[in-house]
């Protein structure tokens, strides 16, 4: 880059400013959708939460370094922990 030249502004999207009201619009519009369509928006519902319900449990019993737990490194942070030696 020569002196004096400068790199082009970074091209960011605009950012729009919101009222404090805005989510309790949001929830009355949704509302107004459950009111029209109720079994489409329950089992659009049931089926996203069914489907967290499953990513959980599917992954609960892995730990960070994938083992199961209650093996000896099963507590991530117990390195991190001084243990007490009996010649204090």
């Amino acid at each position: 880059m020569a002196p004096g030249d400068e790199p082009p502004p970074a091209m960011l999207p605009g950012v729009r400013s919101l009222s404090a009201a805005a989510p309790f619009a949001w929830l009355a519009a949704a509302w107004r959708d459950y009111r029209a369509h109720p079994m489409q928006s329950a089992f659009y519902g049931l089926f996203f939460a069914t489907m967290g319900w499953l990513t959980v449990f599917t992954f609960r019993p892995v730990g960070l370094r994938g083992q199961r737990r209650g093996g000896a490194d099963a507590d991530p942070v117990a390195h991190l922990i001084e243990q007490p030696t009996d010649g204090c």
